[in-house]
């Protein structure tokens, strides 16, 4: 054969459609599949979009992370052995991941240091920048 083609894939017609060849209901139960994938697929987004943060935990504007120390304004904290640092997405990363300067929520532990940092989006940076200070549960601004 010249250019190796073979003639018996031009004269095989295609095999009968999948679709054609389901019954009625195989054909709704393949429909209600789908259904449900396409919607598992959307519910992630939607817990991802609104993730909880402590109402106890202070707000610092322009953290500076040197590992194993954060500036939070004039004062310098040290990251406690097994901090935690959560990104934006709420993944634990680790401290030489973390951004030079961040907006962040923290809590310290009873030694002073910092125990967990919630690095801030755009919003929630906004949002606790903007609360009342002398609410309860309202974080302190540094």
């Amino acid at each position: 054969m010249v250019g190796g083609s073979n003639p018996s894939f031009a004269t095989n017609p295609l095999p009968v459609s999948l679709l054609s060849a389901l019954s009625v209901p195989a054909l709704r139960s393949l429909v209600a599949v789908v259904v449900l994938v396409v919607s598992g697929l959307a519910l992630p987004a939607a817990a991802i979009a609104a993730r909880q943060l402590p109402n106890d935990a202070h707000f610092a504007k322009g953290a500076g992370f040197a590992y194993p120390y954060v500036k939070i304004g004039a004062t310098t904290l040290r990251l406690a052995v097994g901090g935690k640092i959560y990104n934006q997405s709420n993944l634990i990363i680790v401290p030489v991941s973390a951004p030079p300067v961040a907006n962040v929520l923290y809590k310290t532990d009873m030694n002073g240091e910092i125990s967990q940092i919630w690095i801030l989006t755009d919003e929630e940076a906004h949002t606790y920048a903007t609360k009342p200070f002398d609410t309860p549960g309202a974080p302190s601004r540094q």
